[in-house]
């Protein structure tokens, strides 16, 4: 059983607003923030703050169905709401299922240039030692012709 812990107290507050603004990419992925309470209000005021200064945001709804039981709903939503703010979305084949529909809009050149995308970050990747280390920027990727 989930026992919400001291991530649901988490708010706006907690997050060093100029090491945001220095990012050029910022991700968003977490198990628990969009289960409500200040945590679920500082993620997407974050995430709407990062669109503002035009950085690259990357989204991972994290569906876990035992933490959500029987509001799956609630989380369609909510994660509608987060791909469509974001630039990139990490989506496994259960979380698909889910939430078809709001990438279900995309057309076959969408794919083919979000697939392009993800092949050109994962050859980069390659290049270079570490992984954390080895994610390129997106000027880095849509700069790569090789």
């Amino acid at each position: 059983m989930f026992s919400r812990g001291a991530d649901g107290n988490f708010g706006l507050q907690d997050v060093p607003l100029h090491k945001l603004n220095e990012a050029a990419v910022v991700h968003f992925g977490s198990a628990t923030a969009m289960l409500g309470g200040t945590y679920l209000e500082a993620y997407f005021e974050l995430m709407g703050k990062a669109r503002q200064a035009r950085q690259f945001v990357s989204f991972d709804p994290n569906y876990r169905g035992s933490l959500w039981g029987d509001r799956t709903e609630v989380f369609i939503r909510l994660a509608k709401k987060g791909i469509s703010a974001a630039d990139f979305v990490k989506v496994l084949l259960q979380l698909s299922r889910l939430t078809h529909q709001a990438i279900g809009s995309l057309t076959f050149a969408d794919w083919q240039d979000i697939i392009h995308f993800a092949n050109q970050v994962g050859a980069i990747v390659c290049t270079k030692v570490g992984v954390i280390a080895a994610l390129p920027t997106y000027e880095e990727v849509t700069n790569w012709d090789q």
